[in-house]
């Protein structure tokens, strides 16, 4: 009786087979962990948006309670910060003024909301002060709680054409006509470009929230205004 013979071939892969196989899943593998990466980066892109827009109306608020003036140009005696006005290790003192410790709604109700979940430099802060009942908490108490810039110069004067549209707050890690700002505080006159780095936080673009309210995504942005005007920017 004739044995019959096995066809080596149809009973499992090839090397070449194997490695061809192991490519393609790798290469899927790649494609999947990419796109998973960038939907995470795009999540934490509106998170950030969303907090930028509960600044913008906490700012509101303070300046429809204020003869329409933002914190830094009330004196501090009328609950304002304008003694602190270009002291940028001061920062976090101009957003803690529109903090829930006025008691008033729609201001920040959290200091996370002036933490991007992106910024890996900074970290946030549990409460605006300190809580008894868990004394380990972080207290805001500083610039290292706060990931966005603000615009001492901005105005909520709405008369004037240029003053909608003017750059209030946004991420800090700033460009200004190509080159890297240090934290700090740095003028700007109306006409010059502002951008973000490539290496940090949104890798290239970034936030900007307006004097009107509004938040905007992008790369650059021109500085509103005459080209005398005057813009601090405090960098955290």
């Amino acid at each position: 009786m004739t044995v019959p013979t096995t066809d080596q071939s149809s009973t499992g892969l090839t090397r070449l087979e194997v490695v061809i196989v192991l490519a393609v899943l790798g290469t899927l593998g790649f494609f999947v962990a990419s796109t998973l990466n960038a939907a995470r980066r795009m999540a934490k892109g509106i998170h950030c948006v969303n907090n930028l827009k509960n600044v913008g109306l906490a700012f509101r608020v303070f300046a429809t309670d204020h003869d329409d003036l933002f914190p830094w140009q009330v004196p501090a005696k009328d609950g304002g910060t304008a003694d602190l006005f270009g002291h940028p290790e001061s920062l976090w003192r101009h957003f803690l003024v529109v903090s829930n410790a006025q008691m008033r709604p729609n201001n920040l109700d959290q200091p996370r909301i002036l933490w991007c979940p992106m910024d890996s430099s900074k970290r946030p802060a549990a409460t605006f002060f300190a809580n008894p009942a868990n004394p380990r908490a972080a207290v805001f108490s500083g610039n290292q709680h706060v990931s966005y810039f603000l615009n001492l110069g901005a105005s909520t004067n709405e008369l004037q054409a240029e003053t909608p549209d003017q750059i209030l707050s946004g991420d800090r890690n700033l460009l200004v006509d190509g080159k890297v700002i240090e934290p700090g505080a740095t003028h700007l006159s109306g006409g010059q470009t502002v951008g973000f780095t490539a290496g940090k936080i949104h890798r290239g673009y970034g936030q900007w929230l307006l004097a009107d309210g509004s938040v905007w995504q992008g790369i650059s942005n021109r500085v509103a205004g005459a080209a005398n005007a005057t813009n601090l920017l405090l960098i955290p």
